[in-house]
């Protein structure tokens, strides 16, 4: 915080990021859980609280600094104004705007909490740890749900498909610890993404026990992971999954059972009613069945009665895109699918490029090519291993080697740019929880629940928007023992 900020100002960020972890807890936890309109099973309660969460952030940006782009702000108000014109043209408009507004609120609430609040290294690595006590606690109470009642997800949420969706992207706070902690946090990091694990087993979810086994891929694919530590997590893997198929109920793995067909057959289906209502869909959640009546049903292992009668009870997709085309319409899809788009390019860009800090030899000799300087869109790029060993340490004139190993190497003097737009935590560990949540929303409506929405949202709003290869973002004098060294004006 800046000697010129006004004591007033201080107060009203200090009350918006209470407010914001105040948020936090409600949604991950759902406690206290009120209810505002009797027979409305809409979750308004946890909607208002992102609501007055997103407008304390934006109070206290007022007339400071920007953040995000105009693209984004642009966007942000296009989809609020599509998604509640739907609900309000749907037949069942209350419903329907009562949930549109709480998708909105969520999910912009999010996103611009992220982009105002967590916009500094020290508020991101301390949301990384705050996200890890909360993991923590959740796996705790799944624990004891599932002793007490035989249900991991009883005390937190309706069915364990929300609750783990939530730990897939909660697990963002032990991937910062595992990928930039120390001995003892990668230690904490590792207990809590296996007690993780467990949880998943325990769900009886497929989705949540395989995509564990797809990031792990993935970062061994973004030089994250070692391949013997692969090796180790197959071998574990391979001897769960054998129990974890025998102990699953035979109406989650037949073909012709509603978990099967119903997600088949609902992308025709999907697209059927996105065709008679392309602008502003039907509303979400709103009933389906009278468009059962002129479609052909396509998947060979289910009848139309029984589809008919699968769409009465489900109401959703059971896919996060489909209901979102369905509910809000062609529109609002494609121009959230971009957003989305493109701030998945920045975090890709940002694993080879690695954002937030400036390099500089401090020893006597002049650095090697590789090493000269860590930069967006440069010819010369810093090795993976020592961006996360040291370009995440916390600003400073001169940073401190970690360990004996690091002294042995160049000592580095870390100048982190704090610049809004920035991220200043190991970039695979928000790629990572944003991938398996996508994976997830592919057969689960994850949006539709706020607890979900808000945390998925937070950590695309950490994704960097100032973009490499724009020299006039980085202008930072970097002071070093090293004679040789000058201004860094990259």
């Amino acid at each position: 915080m800046s000697s010129e900020e006004r004591p007033t100002h201080s107060m009203f960020r200090n009350g918006a990021w209470l407010v914001f972890c105040a948020t936090c807890l409600q949604l991950a936890f759902q406690q206290p859980y009120v209810i505002l309109i009797p027979g409305e099973r809409a979750n308004l309660f946890s909607g208002l609280l992102c609501a007055i969460a997103l407008f304390a952030a934006l109070w206290t940006r007022g007339g400071g600094k920007p953040a995000g782009s105009p693209v984004e702000w642009g966007l942000s108000l296009i989809l609020a104004v599509l998604a509640m014109l739907s609900g309000a043209l749907s037949e069942t408009a209350w419903s329907s705007s009562y949930r549109s507004f709480i998708l909105i609120a969520s999910g912009l609430g999010g996103f611009w909490c992220a982009r105002i609040l967590l916009a500094t290294p020290e508020r991101q690595r301390v949301f990384a740890r705050f996200c890890c006590v909360i993991f923590a606690g959740m796996v705790l109470v799944g624990f004891l749900g599932y002793a007490l009642k035989g249900n991991v997800s009883h005390f937190l949420d309706q069915n364990p498909h929300p609750l783990c969706d939530r730990l897939l992207i909660l697990a963002f706070g032990p991937l910062v610890l595992l990928l930039d902690g120390s001995a003892r946090e990668r230690i904490i990091s590792v207990a809590l993404l296996c007690l993780g694990c467990v949880i998943f087993y325990l769900s009886d979810l497929r989705s949540a026990m395989l995509i564990p086994l797809a990031l792990c891929l993935m970062a061994l694919w973004m030089r994250q992971f070692r391949f013997n530590h692969l090796l180790v997590v197959l071998l574990l893997f391979a001897a769960a999954l054998p129990f974890f198929f025998s102990r699953l109920p035979d109406w989650k793995m037949g073909k012709e059972h509603e978990p099967t067909y119903y997600r088949f057959e609902n992308y025709p289906f999907s697209l059927h009613i996105v065709r008679h209502n392309p602008w502003f869909g039907i509303g979400l959640r709103a009933p389906r069945e009278k468009f059962v009546e002129g479609y052909h049903i396509i998947y060979p292992y289910v009848t139309k009665e029984k589809f008919t009668e699968s769409v009465k009870n489900v109401v959703t997709s059971e896919n996060t895109f489909l209901t979102l085309g369905v509910g809000l319409g062609a529109p609002f899809l494609i121009l959230y699918c971009a957003g989305l788009i493109g701030l998945f390019a920045r975090l890709f860009r940002s694993v080879r490029h690695p954002p937030g800090a400036f390099y500089e030899s401090s020893r006597n000799e002049r650095p090697g090519p590789d090493l000269r300087m860590g930069r967006f869109g440069g010819e010369m790029h810093l090795p993976s291993k020592l961006w996360r060993s040291e370009a995440l340490l916390p600003p400073c004139s001169e940073a401190k080697p970690r360990s004996a190993r690091q002294s042995r190497g160049l000592s580095l003097s870390v100048v982190p740019v704090t610049k809004l737009g920035r991220l200043y935590v190991p970039c695979a560990a928000l790629l990572l929880p944003v991938t398996a949540a996508l994976i997830h929303f592919q057969v689960f409506d994850g949006l539709l629940y706020a607890q979900n929405c808000w945390y998925f949202h937070i950590l695309l709003g950490l994704a960097p928007y100032g973009g490499p290869g724009r020299d006039s973002d980085y202008r930072e004098t970097v002071k070093t023992d090293n004679p040789h060294a000058s201004t860094v004006d990259s």
